[in-house]
């Protein structure tokens, strides 16, 4: 018996400039979706490990524009609790113009695609073992397969930060227009820029109309799911019987 459809799996390349080596986050279907939520938590276990790893004081980051993943509230969130609990002094993430997007992620894509084009794959950890074996140059890709207890809900999360909508003069933030922003420790201020050729924007995440509250970086985090997702009907009974 085999599945005459086949099960999602997904992975976040993160590539890193300072030891030139492209980082995995692999996941199925059964475990996670490909939201902001996963993106977010692919990221801070990212940011986690280089914590443990390096002593930077300042991170910088480069992704596409996609507002449904990371240009959006709840990896602004995220990033701003990763300053706080980890190491670093500031984190900056900074988007690529449209239509000028590629980059060395997509390279590693590009490279698994073809590592997989003559080779059968029943299994996420079959997966990670064409991943491993993609770049035949070292440093090799590192493949983290992430455990569903490791995505956590950072939409929750982002709505416990009193204000993620205006800036200290009172101004709408629009996500779709920031080019880059940066978090700090110790600082309820974001710092953004619309336009790298013009003065920074702040945020205060903890300013209520005039109202400016106490900082409290002790945020309830949790994890985004509590068991396996189901797989989609239509799918699971697409099964057929070879005799």
């Amino acid at each position: 018996m085999y599945y005459s459809r086949q099960l999602n799996n997904y992975n976040l390349p993160v590539y890193g400039y300072h030891d030139k080596t492209g980082y995995n986050y692999l996941w199925n279907e059964t475990k996670a979706k490909r939201g902001s939520n996963e993106i977010a938590s692919c990221v801070i276990t990212y940011l986690d490990n280089l914590n443990e790893k390096r002593s930077f004081k300042t991170v910088r980051l480069l992704s596409d524009s996609c507002g449904g993943q990371n240009r959006n509230r709840q990896f602004m969130a995220m990033l701003w609790l990763a300053a706080h609990h980890f190491d670093f002094e500031e984190i900056c993430h900074g988007f690529f113009v449209r239509g000028h997007s590629q980059n060395e992620s997509d390279s590693i894509h590009s490279r698994i695609e073809d590592a997989s084009k003559h080779i059968n794959i029943d299994t996420t950890s079959q997966w990670a073992t064409v991943i491993g074996g993609a770049k035949k140059i070292k440093p090799c890709y590192i493949i983290k397969e992430m455990v569903q207890e490791e995505f956590l809900n950072f939409k929750r999360m982002r709505n416990q930060i009193p204000n993620m909508n205006k800036t200290v003069d009172r101004q709408k933030v629009k996500f779709t227009d920031i080019r880059m922003y940066a978090v700090h420790k110790g600082d309820p201020l974001v710092t953004i820029h619309n336009n790298l050729d013009q003065p920074a924007i702040q945020m205060n995440l903890f300013q209520t109309g005039k109202k400016i509250l106490e900082m409290d970086v002790q945020m309830n985090l949790e994890p985004a799911y509590s068991r396996n997702l189901r797989i989609d009907t239509k799918k699971l009974s697409a099964r057929k019987v070879v005799w």
